[in-house]
């Protein structure tokens, strides 16, 4: 990650907290703020791709892997990808950095 970019999420987040610590702020979107922030996070951290954003998928979409059904995700070569667990998903996003073409089948 550059400088750049680690900078803006520092400030991302001390803004979150100064929303936050505003009396009049309602607590959930304040914490809707940070979990955003997370996650924009963990995706630059992955990939830096909004296109291939299997950590997104992976939280919203599959309900934290809860929802994935066998053969939702292929590897170039058709290969069955699971994407079940965290560390499925850690597996996805290690290989895709590395340059794996992956598809996906809804």
């Amino acid at each position: 990650m550059s400088k750049k970019k680690f900078v803006e999420y520092v400030n991302r987040f001390v803004n979150s907290q100064k929303i936050s610590n505003n009396a009049g702020v309602d607590p959930k979107w304040a914490c809707n703020l940070q979990e955003l922030l997370i996650h924009d996070l963990l995706r630059e951290l992955s990939n830096g791709k909004k296109e291939t954003d299997w950590v997104g998928f992976w939280i919203y979409e599959l309900k934290g892997g809860k929802k994935y059904k066998k053969g939702m995700v292929q590897d170039e070569y058709g290969e069955e990808i699971k994407l079940k667990t965290v560390d499925d998903l850690y597996e996805v996003v290690k290989n895709e950095r590395r340059g794996t073409k992956w598809s996906l089948s809804l």
